[in-house]
This record gives C-alpha cells, sequence and structure tokens, in this order.
C-alpha cells in the first residue's frame, strides 16, 4: 500500500477533497479553511501515488485511496470532493465503492479518455503519442517544447503564471528530467488504463451528486461538462466565470459557499419540516 498523509481541520462529518495530478494539498487551503467550520475536512497529499517510483494505473490510484479512506475512517461515510485529477479519482472511488462515500462533488473534473477533451490541440497530441521519457525530455529542449510548455502552463494563469511560464521554459538538469518524468508517467497512465470500462461505469451513476465547472476552461472543452452533467443525470450544476481551471485556488470563497450549501441541503431541508 502507497503511503498517504494528509492535513486534517475541523470536527463533523468527514469531507475528502482530492487535488489534480501534479497539484498540491496546498490548492485546497483556503477552501478547507472555510469549510472547516462544519466540516472535518481531510485534503490527502496524493504525490507518492502520481510519482512515486512503481507505475500506478488509475484503477490502481483508486484502489489505493478507498483503502486509505477505509484505514483512516473505519465505518465511516464521507463527502468525497476532487478537482482535475482528483474529480476523476472521486468518480472512479464512487463508483467502485458507492458504500463509503455520501455525495460527491466534481470540480473542474478530468473524463474518461482525456485526450479527446483537451481544448489546446497540442496536448491531445502530446498525450496520444507513446514517448519515452529521454524522448521527452529532448522535446522539452527544443523550441518547439519549450513553447509547448508555455501552453500547458497557461492552463494554471490563476496561479500567477505569467511568472509560473518564465521560470518553466528555463528549466533545466533535473527540474527538467523531473518534468519529462512527470509528463511521461501521466501520459503512461491516460494511454493504459481502460476507459471504456469506467464510461459504462458512469452511465449508470446514481451518486448525490455536484458538478461546479469553469464554463471557459483552458484544460477541458465545455463540451465534455455538459455530456458530464447529462450523465450524472444531475440538476445540481454550478459553472464559474474567470476562475481557471483551479478555481480552488482563484475564488477560494465562492467555491466553499457552493460546496457548503450543497453539503447542507438535506439539514437545512430536515430544519425547515420541524419549523
Amino acid at each position: 500500500m502507497t503511503k498517504i498523509s494528509a492535513r486534517e481541520k475541523g470536527q463533523g462529518k468527514i469531507l475528502i477533497c482530492l487535488h489534480g495530478y501534479g497539484g498540491s494539498v496546498l490548492h485546497w487551503e483556503k477552501v478547507s479553511e472555510e469549510l472547516s467550520r462544519q466540516f472535518r475536512v481531510v485534503t490527502p497529499n496524493l504525490t507518492n501515488l502520481f510519482m512515486g517510483q512503481e507505475n500506478l494505473s488509475f484503477s490502481q490510484q483508486i484502489d489505493e485511496v478507498i483503502q486509505f479512506i477505509q484505514i483512516q475512517y473505519p465505518g465511516e461515510t464521507v463527502f468525497l470532493s476532487g478537482i482535475s485529477y482528483g474529480g476523476a479519482l472521486a468518480w472512479g472511488i464512487a463508483s467502485r465503492c458507492p458504500e463509503l462515500v455520501d455525495k460527491v462533488i466534481f470540480i473542474n473534473p478530468m473524463p474518461p479518455w482525456a485526450q479527446r477533451y483537451f481544448a489546446i490541440p497540442s496536448l491531445r497530441w502530446f498525450f496520444n503519442i507513446p514517448l519515452s521519457r529521454s524522448v521527452i525530455f529532448l522535446f522539452l529542449s527544443s523550441p518547439v517544447g519549450k513553447y509547448f510548455l508555455k501552453g500547458a502552463a497557461n492552463v494554471f494563469r490563476n496561479l500567477q503564471a505569467d511568472e509560473r511560464v518564465g521560470r518553466i521554459q528555463k528549466l533545466h538538469g533535473k527540474k527538467r528530467q523531473f518534468i519529462a518524468h512527470m509528463l511521461w508517467k501521466f501520459s503512461w497512465l491516460l494511454r493504459t488504463e481502460k476507459w471504456n470500462l469506467w464510461e459504462a461505469r458512469l452511465k449508470t451513476w446514481k451518486h448525490d451528486s455536484l458538478l461546479i465547472y469553469e464554463r471557459r476552461d483552458p484544460l477541458f472543452t465545455s463540451d465534455f461538462y455538459d455530456g458530464f452533467a447529462k450523465k450524472l443525470a444531475s440538476e445540481n450544476v454550478v459553472t464559474t466565470v474567470d476562475a481557471g481551471h483551479i478555481s480552488i485556488v482563484q475564488q477560494p470563497k465562492l467555491i466553499a459557499g457552493v460546496m457548503r450549501e450543497y453539503l447542507l441541503r438535506d439539514f437545512y431541508k430536515q430544519a425547515e419540516g420541524y419549523n
């Protein structure tokens, strides 16, 4: 079992918050601070799943997070939320182990067959080709590779992208090797998973869920999000504007407020019934 550490804040019903691929627990910091007033907010550090020496498939990563929840919080059902790749883990966990999860919140979630839905053409091209680590490293050293990195970094423009783009384009040595390794792992993961099986599971989705997505998300197309909402047969859909892909960083109060209202909805209904 892969070691997964976690940050915890607050008391109450457990709310698990999953960060994205290559992301950080810090992305959830302001949202978790807001929500810790009503919930026991748990933010697992998933870095070992993504960047460990062992190549873990998407399905294996789901099993690892399920084990983490079951061991750390035995006998508990949890609220589950995830952003980007963490959103994909969320629908995977709830599909595979529905008795573990109460409600699910997706924030700009990654879809099955993500390569088909990237809004940036160069990403669709890059992640469809089985490149080795060494080839990716050489590619990133080229002018075309630097242009590719600039486009990829713009996805995270709400995270001081102008500075990040400049730093990314100047990466060399071990830092460039790290980025090449991270991209290779993600490419391998996208190409080796049996996404058709997950698509079939999503067609029978029955969980109570909320979808929050950025209408002008620079990473995934709005057509995907519209279709994803229909697959979930959910009326609980909220769109953001100018929040970027990592909206929990750009608009944490808004996201936290929407999450809180959704998670406490049944409580409010019960309170109204007593009045």
